[in-house]
């Protein structure tokens, strides 16, 4: 059964902080409540061809995934 999800937030920060901020991933577990571990599988930074594993929690049930960045514009697009 295929989950459709959106969230959004405001962040009263500059545009650039915020996305330096999110492409990091070692910062995710403190911006994502659902995720709790992340483990890179590319040396930092991130960049295009960065893979990291993520363990996250949703709808009860226990997640694990692997993102492969396939596109980072700094302050565009991750």
């Amino acid at each position: 059964m295929p989950v459709d999800v959106r969230t959004e937030i405001e962040i009263a920060r500059p545009r650039a902080e915020v996305a330096a901020y999110a492409a990091d991933l070692a910062n995710t577990t403190a911006w994502y409540a659902n995720i709790d571990t992340v483990e890179l599988q590319t040396p930092p930074p991130c960049a295009a061809g960065t893979r990291a594993a993520f363990e996250a929690r949703f709808l009860g049930r226990r997640l694990a995934y692997t993102y492969e960045i396939r596109e980072l514009v700094p302050g565009e697009r991750l």
